[in-house]
């Protein structure tokens, strides 16, 4: 993509803000123990204003102890930032509350200038 004045990398810069409109925090897991010995999850703020694209796909409905839950599977795609590792042990906050939980990251072009995670919603 290039703009007027043939600026490759201000034309992706102005495309990467027209399409990662939403903002997420993206908090880590540091679970430590409780009084009683058992681990207690422990969630911390890794990025407090992640810029993404989140798209939901339709979910799968699974059978479980006579119950039918169903998972609901969305892609957060965001930018390569070179400082941050992500892992599946994370996950995305939305500003309403909805949590992400991070199942995989793909790297879709090895370009290293977008991620994509996929991720199943939740509770914790």
């Amino acid at each position: 993509m290039t703009t007027q004045g043939g600026s490759r990398q201000y034309g992706e810069r102005a495309g990467f803000a027209k399409r990662f409109r939403r903002v997420v925090e993206l908090q880590s897991n540091n679970p430590s123990t409780g009084n009683e010995g058992g681990l207690t999850d422990n969630w911390e703020t890794v990025v407090e204003s992640l810029r993404c694209e989140i798209t939901t796909k339709p979910g799968i409905e699974l059978t479980q102890r006579n119950a039918v839950v169903s998972i609901a599977t969305s892609f957060v795609t965001f930018r390569y930032r070179s400082a941050l590792t992500i892992t599946p042990e994370m996950r995305f906050v939305l500003p309403s509350g909805r949590i992400l939980n991070i199942v995989g990251i793909a790297d879709p072009d090895e370009s290293r200038r977008v991620f994509v995670a996929q991720c199943t919603e939740g509770l914790s």
